[in-house]
């Protein structure tokens, strides 16, 4: 009787040490699959990512995000050059404030009635809006604008704003 105790516990001991190593190995296999899956996603959004960079750099229109506060996040090379500035000198700035032109009285177009507000605050998309907005060299030039919210799981971000220079 003690040698039947004595090896069925050697025989549940073998099969415990036996599931230990399967479940090692499996959770082994399960982690090399999950890091491969981590990569080649890495790797699509960083290429989607790029993709992105590319179409915004190359889009001849004005293209702008602000965050919730109405600062400056982005700013595409065509979008800086129509306003005469750098993407660095913009980046962090609240739009309204540097490049909204004022009313026809000449006062500051308040900020609670921007479209960039509304977009933000409301989540409000404008279409084919005018409006005019002025270049670092103070010069003022009209232009037509989309402003969107930016949402991300149903929180709104901040607002993306395209616009077109319609001086012609």
């Amino acid at each position: 009787l003690k040698v039947a105790h004595s090896l069925l516990w050697v025989v549940l001991v073998a099969a415990a040490g036996i599931r230990q190593i399967l479940l090692t190995t499996d959770n082994a296999a399960l982690r090399r699959g999950l890091e491969r899956r981590v990569l080649e996603q890495t790797a699509d959004l960083r290429r989607l990512a790029r993709a992105n960079e590319v179409l915004i750099t190359s889009v001849g229109d004005g293209i702008y995000g602000v965050d919730q506060e109405g600062r400056v996040t982005f700013v595409n090379p065509s979008g800086a050059a129509a306003l005469g500035y750098t993407a660095a000198e913009l980046e962090g700035k609240r739009a309204h404030d540097v490049f909204h032109a004022p009313g026809e009285d000449g006062r500051p177009t308040p900020w609670e009635h921007c479209y960039v507000y509304e977009a933000i605050t409301q989540g409000l998309e404008a279409h084919a809006e005018e409006d005019e907005y002025v270049r670092a060299d103070a010069t003022v030039f009209p232009v037509e604008i989309t402003a969107s919210p930016l949402v991300d799981e149903s929180e709104i971000r901040g607002a993306v704003v395209v616009f077109r220079d319609v001086t012609q």
